[in-house]
């Protein structure tokens, strides 16, 4: 079963909402990154937010555009 035109934008707010926790946790990470401890660097750790971010970017679009042509 296809989703309907209001799923796929109702979905939209939640993709979003994980964003934000995304750049939260890139913002809480590069402060890890750039501080004085070294012991809690992890470069790999923000590589992957920094990646995931890029998904939920890329998926976001999609739904829109997904949307739109929903009409």
């Amino acid at each position: 079963m296809e989703a309907s035109r209001e799923e796929v934008l109702a979905f939209i707010p939640k993709l979003e909402a994980s964003r934000q926790n995304l750049v939260d946790e890139i913002i809480y990470e590069s402060r890890i990154q750039t501080g004085k401890d070294h012991k809690d660097r992890n470069p790999e750790r923000l590589d992957k937010f920094m990646a995931e971010l890029a998904a939920v970017h890329t998926a976001i679009a999609a739904f829109r555009d997904d949307a739109d042509s929903r009409n």
